[in-house]
């Protein structure tokens, strides 16, 4: 529901998440495997209609995300 795809601060994230738990309070994840590169992880997963996704992630210096892709079948 965000025009730009993009979620920025925590807030934002909240938001989306909130919105699809009242959406689809029944969501369940199952973790495949995780995948740990330099200053980046990968987390590989079955999500809604047990369908493959995988997300990226990439921390700053302070070990915080800066950056991160959510990318689905």
């Amino acid at each position: 529901g965000v025009p730009s795809g993009r979620l920025k601060g925590k807030a934002a994230i909240r938001e989306y998440w909130a919105n699809g738990l009242a959406w689809r309070p029944d969501l369940f994840f199952e973790l495949k495997d995780v995948f740990v590169g330099v200053g980046s992880v990968v987390i590989h997963y079955a999500g809604l209609g047990r369908r493959a996704a995988a997300e990226s992630f990439e921390f700053n210096d302070a070990g915080l995300v800066f950056r991160s892709a959510a990318h689905y079948v």
